[in-house]
């Protein structure tokens, strides 16, 4: 691909060549390239030059009858010419340009003089005849493939007093050796050791070198560049030391006689199709922290071991390795990429472990002997494809953690008979199930209150099955894009998770004495340990400690439980649970429960003495607190907000002028208008990274407000007005011009820090 491109560049600069003034001498083509000085490039005219070619130092052009000096050769000038035996080129020409003299598949010498100082990309690949080359010590700069498949070269010298290149036994380094450039590709010898001086193996450096069987790289070698040891067709074996960080794209790639690699713990990046086609490869230890596409397409690779330093598996890394039988995956790893073990038809079975999180699209697609697969708790999507055609599947059970499964996930799996979707499923692609022919059992835990997956196109085509759903959903299913299939029968069963716990497990016991099913409520039983006592279950069905609880989807039923001596006061609304109790002595008012806490203040909170609260604790579970829900608090000091908690009420704070900070907690993302308005003795305030919006008069009227933590990386949505005070601002590192392009108002601050 990399020639491809190159050639297109090529022929871009030699269609511009054509645009300039152009004359021909003889058999060679003259162009222009610089008309105050009288320079030109040379190639080939229309009639190829044959046998040995004399290049002129100076030519005369016929039309206008001006003398011009030869300075280079062009771009692609001789490429083709397999007439050609020898070229002398003049003292003249200062560079020979890419391609110049590319499958001059008859040139056996060529002089190069010393004025040259630079060679170009390619400039003598496909040379099949040529054997040897000096270069000049006025050279300081070759481009990558400047000898490539030249397959009779055998020297490449280069003169002593060169200041950049050197040469030892016809082998191109750089001067201090520490860059093995080029390897003559038929220089004689089986077995190569690089001097321990080189650090880095060049692209291209020993391409198509098929005598060679082993090398030997010394510790001093960091890095081994793109094709670098790439078609040594003969390489039985190569051993890289732990100096080495990285391989280049295509670095190995058809060593067909490469029995087996160890990639060490030092290596940190490889590059894709590093060892393609290395059909000989039967055994791989693999130790480097990712793998990329680096092992595509070895026919003959059977098993993987796989280090505990590697993280990820990559985009192919392993695709159409399709006699693979085995790999283990170790904990390390926390992904697997497109296409990773794509079509690699050998392989029985596979770990996944819980530390992978994401698993690609087409990652194990065409893996036919595959008969079953763990996915693990830790992983949250499907990608698209990911088991496509993995016929030999029988079944699979999609874990909690998964929230989407892709487009044409199981497509194809014609043995798959059954298929467990859990609650998490919040969306199943297009086709993701169509054409599993024998699919016969599908059972699904999602409710229509939580939300019944969509199903994209075609999703189940081409099945009949039973769909077992929980008690009372079926005539959801039917209304919904399930009903589009009418060749399913549903069943219903208690399939939802039914757990009891308390608010405070050191107040209790709490047991489920029977369990619900799809005809009869759980039993479940609260004991208060002594100097506590029960307050009510969750739904507030009953305050009696022995109770029947009717289940509506997962419950996870709690009981709430209170000190024996709290004046317990239970807040009669039905969309929430909530309860509140207070402590004269020390002034503290308890909030229990969970949901939303959605209130008129004056009914909530009774006989309350609100003018004496200086304590707010709200337990855990409350995930809104409603408007005005602590407005005019006047004596309240600190409040203790719930870890639970999405979103702050409107004006739910105003007025509290004796509050001095507040800690608003990770996992809120808004806080409405006027929140804490008028807290006139506010000096500190912490906002989440969570907060995604601010409106306006939150933090007004709170002229003692001094310190203002923000530790969102995006500047959060806000007002002109949410402040009114300038107090010191501390970002997150690095994020001031983020902050300060993002909302107009960031520019009204003033003493903006980072923390």
């Amino acid at each position: 691909m990399k020639r491809i491109f190159t050639l297109m560049f090529a022929a871009m600069f030699a269609g511009q060549a054509l645009a300039q003034t152009t004359f021909e001498v003889g058999n060679l083509e003259y162009t222009v390239t610089d008309e105050t000085n009288h320079y030109v490039s040379v190639g080939k005219a229309e009639t190829e030059p044959t046998g040995a070619l004399n290049i002129p130092e100076k030519v005369t052009n016929p039309d206008n009858s001006v003398e011009y000096s030869v300075t280079s050769i062009d771009y692609i000038a001789f490429y083709g010419c397999s007439g050609l035996t020898s070229v002398t080129i003049p003292n003249s020409v200062t560079s020979i340009h890419n391609f110049a003299f590319l499958d001059c598949s008859g040139l056996t010498s060529v002089t190069i003089p010393n004025s040259v100082t630079s060679i170009g990309i390619c400039a003598f690949e496909s040379c099949s005849s040529l054997t040897s080359v000096t270069i000049p010590n006025s050279v300081t700069s070759i481009g990558d493939e400047a000898f490539r498949y030249c397959s009779k070269l055998t020297e490449i010298n280069v003169e002593n007093d060169n200041t950049t290149y050197t040469s030892e036994n016809g082998i191109l380094f750089n001067k201090d050796k520490t860059t093995i450039i080029s390897y003559p590709t038929s220089k004689t010898g089986t077995n190569y050791t690089i001097p321990n001086t080189v650090t880095t193996i060049s692209a291209y450096a020993f391409y198509g070198c098929s005598d060679i069987t082993s090398i030997t790289l010394p510790n001093s070698t960091t890095s081994i560049s793109n094709h670098s040891f790439a078609s040594c067709s003969n390489l039985t074996s190569i051993t890289i030391p732990e100096s080495v960080t990285s391989i280049g794209d295509n670095a190995f790639c058809d060593c067909k006689n490469l029995a087996s690699v160890t990639i060490p713990n030092s290596v940190t990046s490889i590059g894709d199709d590093a060892f393609k086609g290395c059909s000989g490869i039967i055994s791989l230890t693999y130790n480097t922290n990712a793998i990329g596409s680096a092992f595509y397409d070895n026919t003959s690779l059977k098993i993987i071991n796989i280090g505990n330093s590697v993280t990820s598996i990559g985009v192919a890394a392993f695709r159409d390795c399709s006699g693979l039988t085995s790999v283990t995956i170790p904990e390390s790893v926390t992904s697997i990429g497109d296409r990773a073990f794509y079509y690699c038809r050998s392989l029985t079975s596979i770990n996944i472990p819980n530390s992978v999180t994401s698993i690609g699209d087409d990652a194990f697609r065409g893996c036919s002997k595959l008969t079953s697969i763990t996915i693990p708790e830790s992983v949250t999507s499907l990608g698209n494809a990911a088991f496509r055609d993995c016929s030999g599947l029988t079944s699979v059970t999609i874990p909690n953690s998964i929230t989407s499964i892709g487009h044409y996930a199981f497509e194809g799996c014609r043995n798959l008979t059954s298929v467990t979707i859990p609650k998490s499923v919040e969306s199943i692609g297009h086709y993701a199930f169509s054409f599993c022919s024998n699919l016969k059992q599908i059972t699904i835990y999602a409710t229509y209150e939580n939300g019944l997956p969509p199903l994209g196109s075609y999703a189940f085509s081409n099945n009949t099955c039973t769909v077992t759903v929980p008690c009372g959903q079926t005539d959801y299913y039917k209304e919904s894009d399930w009903g589009q299939y009418t060749n399913f029968t549903y069943a219903e069963d208690f399939l939802y998770e039914f757990t009891v716990e308390a608010n405070y497990p050191e107040m209790s016991k709490v047991e489920i004495l029977q369990m619900p099913d799809c005809s009869n409520p759980a039993t479940v039983k609260a004991t208060a340990n002594e100097g506590y006592v029960f307050v009510m279950w969750d739904d507030k069905c009953t305050t009696e400690e022995n109770s029947s609880v009717y289940a509506s989807g997962d419950r996870r039923c709690i009981a709430y439980f209170a000190p024996a001596d709290a004046d317990i006061n239970i807040i009669p609304k039905n969309y929430n649970t909530a309860f509140w109790y207070y402590n004269t002595d020390t002034k503290t008012l308890h909030v229990g429960g969970h949901g939303e806490l959605m209130i008129e203040a004056d009914y909530m909170w009774g006989d309350l003495p609100k003018a004496e609260v200086e304590h707010v604790y709200i337990e855990d579970g409350f995930t809104y607190i409603d408007a005005s829900t602590f407005q005019n608090f006047k004596a309240l000091k600190d409040v203790r907000l719930p870890a639970t908690l999405k979103n702050i009420g409107s004006t739910s704070f105003n007025g509290c002028e004796s509050l001095e900070s507040v800690v608003i907690p990770e996992g809120v993302r808004e806080i409405e208008y006027g929140a804490f308005n008028g807290c006139s003795s506010m000096k500190y305030v912490v906002l989440p990274s969570t907060l995604q919006k601010i409106s306006s008069r939150v933090f007004t009227l709170c002229p003692q407000l001094d310190s203002i933590v923000m530790k969102c990386d995006t500047a959060p949505l806000s007002y002109y007005n949410s402040f009114d005070t300038p107090a010191k601002f501390y970002i997150p590192c690095g994020m001031t011009n983020t902050y300060f392009n993002s909302n107009y108002w960031w520019h009204e601050t003033h003493n903006n820090d980072r923390y």
